[in-house]
């Protein structure tokens, strides 16, 4: 599975809806497809609105001043290692992945419910390799063409949240992002007290600012 093949699902989804034109809101990859369905099709989007992943226009440049990223995304490398990697992290009742939520979220206990439904989600067959298989499509030749997405100019009003805890996505990588990819608009809204399920930690001060940006006064 690829970006590219992800933004095109996107509008398909906007399409069998019966609609011309969406708002998009998504959290981590979620959020990478936002930009790149918003990218894709310019025309079919009204708003955006992402979580916990910045725009990766300015990534370089966030790299380059705070280097420390590179071992927060360590994980990634991991991503990888395909079959391997999945049988790490599914060993134990997927215990691997509630360590990264528990890394991610510093200071958050996930509640017994949500690792619940995050498990029962991933535990069929092959759901977890196909996850992580996004990783991996990401090195595969073809992948230029969902880099370019994924970097490309955004023409519609977006709202970028970020939590100020996050210890998965360095916050200030936020503060990177390039106003120019953002032609209609970028606001940047960073939240004290949360991590990166900032949604999941504190979702009604997140819903009350997602439903605003989507609601805009007039």
């Amino acid at each position: 599975m690829r970006v590219t093949t992800l933004a095109r699902d996107v509008v398909a989804w906007i399409d069998a809806l019966g609609v011309e034109r969406a708002h998009l809101v998504g959290h981590d990859w979620g959020a990478a497809i936002a930009y790149a369905a918003a990218t894709l099709a310019p025309h079919r989007i009204d708003r955006v609105v992402t979580l916990a992943v910045p725009h990766l226009a300015g990534l370089g440049r966030g790299l380059r001043r705070h280097p420390g990223q590179l071992w927060r995304s360590r994980y990634m490398v991991g991503m990888l290692g395909g079959r391997l990697n999945d049988a790490r992290l599914a060993a134990d009742d997927l215990a691997g992945l509630e360590t990264l939520w528990r890394r991610w979220s510093p200071g958050w206990t996930p509640p017994p419910d949500v690792l619940a439904a995050m498990k029962d989600a991933l535990r069929p067959p092959d759901v977890l390799h196909a996850a992580t298989d996004l990783y991996r499509s990401m090195i595969r030749p073809g992948c230029g063409a969902s880099w370019r997405l994924l970097r490309g100019v955004v023409r519609a009003p977006t709202l970028a949240l970020t939590g100020a805890q996050d210890g998965c996505i360095d916050t200030r990588l936020f503060d990177h992002m390039d106003p120019a990819c953002f032609p209609a608009g970028l606001e940047v809204a960073r939240l004290d007290g949360v991590g990166h399920f900032l949604h999941l930690e504190d979702p009604d001060r997140v819903n009350a600012r997602v439903l605003a940006w989507l609601t805009p006064p007039g």
